[in-house]
């Protein structure tokens, strides 16, 4: 009994468009995951962001409104746990409790409807629209 095999080459291995497609849940979530994680650092890719003004607007007011209402409350909160020490916080929840309260505080704004949200996002639009030079004060004269 003789067996013949053939070893693959180039033209005989399947082209990358005839392979299945490699893009489960898991790797959503972890991009998503990703995202996350340099939101909270700071690092995000503001370029890719595009949008109107006023979803510009109002990503900069949840932001402004996370990290200086809804954080500090989160971080006094997780200063005045005195439980005990199988219950208390680990050196690793102290490491990196800064960073868990500032995604927390940036879901907790997105997931709900603030006002002051509102009203910041509203605030920042009418000064970023330029002003008509026919109302008072819109071209001012600075000649000595």
């Amino acid at each position: 009994m003789t067996t013949t095999s053939t070893i693959p080459t180039a033209s005989t291995l399947p082209t990358a468009s005839a392979r299945p497609s490699l893009k489960p849940a898991i790797l959503s979530d972890r991009f998503e995951s990703q995202q996350t994680f340099a939101r909270v650092m700071g690092r995000e890719d503001r370029s890719r962001i595009t949008g109107t003004p006023e979803s510009k607007a109002r990503d900069a007011a949840q932001q402004f409104v996370a990290q200086v209402f809804v954080q500090p409350v989160l971080k006094q909160l997780r200063e005045s746990n005195q439980a005990a020490a199988p219950f208390g916080p680990t050196d690793a929840e102290k490491t990196f409790r800064s960073q868990l309260d500032a995604d927390l505080a940036q879901r907790i704004v997105r997931g709900t409807n603030w006002p002051l949200v509102d009203r910041l996002a509203r605030d920042m639009l009418e000064r970023s629209s330029p002003a008509p030079a026919s109302e008072p004060g819109a071209s001012l004269d600075v000649s000595l």
